[in-house]
């Protein structure tokens, strides 16, 4: 049995996909050692190195209750001075 085309071609499937996520500190150490937008730049830099380009960038935003609570708790464990924060996720293509 054939398969009849038109000509086009998937965009997705001619490269390669990657995800990248970036992630972020919080407490002390995140706010003054830590730069979202530097972190972004330079993972984006680094994949551009490598061939990929980006195609777009989303908020790791999580939901989770477990999660912030935990982080909650490394936060008061750590006197305020380190925890985990949410970060991005890079979606770059190879052609």
């Amino acid at each position: 049995m054939t398969q009849a085309t038109n000509g086009t071609q998937n965009p997705i499937s001619s490269g390669q996909n990657k995800i990248v996520n970036v992630t972020l500190w919080g407490g002390l150490v995140g706010l003054f050692a830590s730069s979202p937008r530097q972190r972004l730049a330079k993972a984006i830099e680094k994949e551009n190195a490598n061939g990929y380009r980006t195609i777009q960038v989303i908020e790791a935003a999580s939901g989770n209750m477990l999660l912030w609570l935990l982080r909650l708790i490394l936060l008061v464990i750590t006197i305020f001075i380190f925890t985990t924060a949410n970060g991005y996720y890079i979606i770059l293509e190879k052609k």
